[in-house]
C-alpha cells in the first residue's frame, strides 16, 4: 500500500464516521426534545385529571344541595294542595 492509499483509506473512515455521527447526533437531540415534551405533557394532564375530578365532584354535590331544596319545596307543595 502506498502513501496515497493509506490517505485515502483514512479520509474514506472520516467521511464515513462524518456521515453516520451527524445524523445520530441530530437523532439524540429530536429523541431528548420529544422526551422533554412528554414529560411536560404528562404533567400538564395529571393535573387537567385532577381539576376535572374537583369539577365533577362540585357538580355532585351541587345536585344533591338541589335535590333536597326541590324535595322541600315538593312537600311545601303537597301540603298547600292539601294532597296526602
Amino acid at each position: 500500500m502506498t502513501e496515497w492509499s493509506v490517505f485515502l483509506v483514512i479520509v474514506s473512515l472520516m467521511g464515513f464516521a462524518a456521515t453516520i455521527v451527524g445524523p445520530i447526533i441530530k437523532l439524540n437531540t429530536s429523541i431528548t426534545t420529544l422526551t422533554v415534551t412528554m414529560q411536560a405533557m404528562e404533567t400538564a394532564l395529571n393535573a387537567l385529571s385532577d381539576k376535572n375530578s374537583t369539577a365533577h365532584r362540585n357538580l355532585w354535590e351541587k345536585t344533591k344541595q338541589q335535590d333536597a331544596v326541590l324535595q322541600t319545596h315538593e312537600n311545601r307543595i303537597t301540603l298547600l294542595e292539601g294532597h296526602k
